[in-house]
């Protein structure tokens, strides 16, 4: 049984590793390659939705001026496709989708922003003191 295992099953063994190694090494370098992309991707978006916070914040103008929303996200666009113009053609996002991307990221950083009120306040809060039963 040794024998058959030293002369039969590791030189089958040794050879098939041999022949995959390559292939998974290649796999290995692509999968760090796309997550490097990703990774780098991710945070010049950021940038392109801090850019376009920066123009709202600049403008003067309320959050729900579509003018100048629109003209904040116009900035965070070019942005974009000034500092990934190669990534954005070989991903195919065109400009609409990356005025998706930077409006989604530019409402993840107004979400946090204590100074923005979206809503209406002028409705008075019901207390339970308030509360007839």
């Amino acid at each position: 049984m040794t024998a058959t295992v030293q002369n039969l099953i590791l030189p089958w063994l040794d050879a098939f590793v041999t022949a995959l190694l390559p292939l998974l090494f290649a796999l290995g370098l692509a999968w760090l390659r796309r997550h490097h992309l990703n990774t780098t991707f991710l945070a010049i978006l950021g940038q392109a939705a801090g850019a376009a916070y920066q123009q709202l914040v600049q403008s003067g103008a309320k959050v729900t001026d579509s003018v100048s929303l629109h003209a904040a996200l116009a900035e965070g666009v070019s942005y974009l496709a000034a500092n990934l113009p190669r990534a954005m053609q070989a991903q195919g996002i065109t400009p609409e989708r990356a005025a998706a991307m930077v409006a989604a990221e530019l409402g993840r950083l107004l979400a946090v922003d204590p100074t923005i009120n979206v809503g209406s306040s002028s409705a008075p809060a019901t207390t339970s003191s308030s509360v007839k039963a």
